[in-house]
């Protein structure tokens, strides 16, 4: 039988094990959906404020101000007259500020909370503005109170949403990549987010727009011809680039192999969209699948041998810079009516809107879309949209 002083260390020893085993198993396992936590931007005086000013029209950069602390500073640019201005500093959440030549703004910034593995962001929105003449830019505007989707590394899903300013902090978040889902009018995007123990913030701009990106036009006419080819954006939209070169059109002769103008195999364009279709079904292909996944579905939507290959060649080196991609298809019609003459009897359209993904998820597949037999003069045409840094600049 122990003595009481010996039994009162025996006690007090398996007291002091006990409570680190159980703050060994507590701290061994990863935070879920139900531990992490929603931060409140919190007050501070920032330094070294960076302003870059925009002209609030054409969403030209104007140039870059500094601040050493907060406080009002006047802004103004020859000869243009309206500003959006966005003010950041290390440690602070940026923010965007709108003012007139000759005003002056009052630059007051939030500081990031400081908590075990947050992810912290403000987001805005880059939106285009197109008319039937021109086109240009809204100034750009917070992603206010709107719905964002965290995805943790176990695939579980957390939902909240941004503040007045396009801001969110969330904590207590498990090691590894994020992903943060976004949806704002007809366009989602995702953002990836390392959660790492001294915490993590990035700013994001949500371009409220796509681009489609070298579509290329196959004409296979049944006898030489002439053929007239007009785009047509129901929603807005405009030719960027072309070859041979668009001018309001194309007027081309063409033979029944497909050869135009006697060199070129296609015709080829870009353009800009303010909106997309279709986010919600689609396929989602792993890197080193794509070129396999890529061929059977367009083998699996009417397109063959060098229209496969074609699409190949352009597209498998620019996606490659992302584990996954997912693939969504378009209502084309909706987006760029094509107006031929004469008028062909088979028209074959197959457009893509894609999304690089740090990780791969489950995606509802379409339904199935019925694909017409080649017969007499045939149209077909494949394209890939995308937001406008999905193709690198320098390609």
């Amino acid at each position: 039988m122990l003595k009481p002083k010996t039994l009162s260390y025996w006690i007090a020893g398996m007291i002091l094990y006990l409570t680190m085993l159980l703050f060994s198993c507590t701290n061994s396992l990863e935070p879920d959906i139900e531990d992490i936590v929603e931060l409140e931007p919190l007050e501070g005086e920032a330094r070294n404020i960076v302003l870059h000013v925009y002209d609030s029209d054409s969403r030209y950069f104007l140039g870059e101000l500094e601040l050493n602390t907060e406080g009002s500073i006047t802004i103004s640019y020859e000869p243009l007259d309206e500003y959006f201005i966005y003010a950041s500093a290390e440690g602070f959440f940026t923010e965007i500020y709108y003012c007139n030549k000759g005003e002056s703004i009052d630059v007051d910034l939030d500081s990031c909370p400081q908590f075990r593995n947050t992810i912290s962001s403000s987001i805005f929105v880059i939106e285009p503005k197109y008319t039937e003449d021109a086109y240009g830019y809204y100034p750009d505007h917070p992603y206010a109170e709107l719905p964002i989707i965290a995805q943790l590394p176990n695939g579980n899903e957390y939902r909240t949403q941004t503040d007045e300013q396009g801001r969110f902090c969330l904590g207590n978040l498990p090691d590894g990549i994020i992903d943060i889902r976004m949806q704002y009018g007809d366009i989602s995007r995702t953002i990836s987010m390392e959660s790492r123990p001294e915490g993590y913030y990035d700013d994001y701009q949500l371009y409220n727009g796509a681009v489609s990106y070298a579509p290329n036009i196959y004409l296979y006419p049944d006898k030489e011809m002439d053929v007239d080819l007009k785009l047509i954006f129901p929603r807005g939209g405009y030719v960027i680039k072309s070859e041979p070169e668009y001018n309001n059109g194309w007027s081309v002769h063409v033979t029944p192999d497909g050869l135009i103008d006697g060199k070129y195999p296609y015709l080829f364009y870009e353009s800009a969209l303010p909106s997309i279709d279709n986010s919600e079904t689609g396929w989602i292909f792993e890197s080193e699948n794509l070129r396999s996944g890529l061929t059977e579905l367009l083998s699996g939507h009417g397109f063959r041998g060098h229209e496969i290959d074609d699409f190949l060649e352009f597209w498998l080196p620019i996606l490659n810079r992302a584990p996954c991609y997912a693939f969504y298809p378009q209502d084309i019609e909706q987006l760029t009516i094509l107006d031929i003459q004469p008028f062909p009897a088979t028209i074959i359209r197959f457009h893509l809107y894609v999304e690089p993904l740090q990780s791969y998820r489950s995606l509802d597949e379409p339904p199935h879309i019925y694909i017409p037999e080649r017969n007499g003069f045939t149209v077909v045409e494949w394209g890939v949209i995308g937001s406008p840094d999905l193709v690198p600049s320098e390609r």
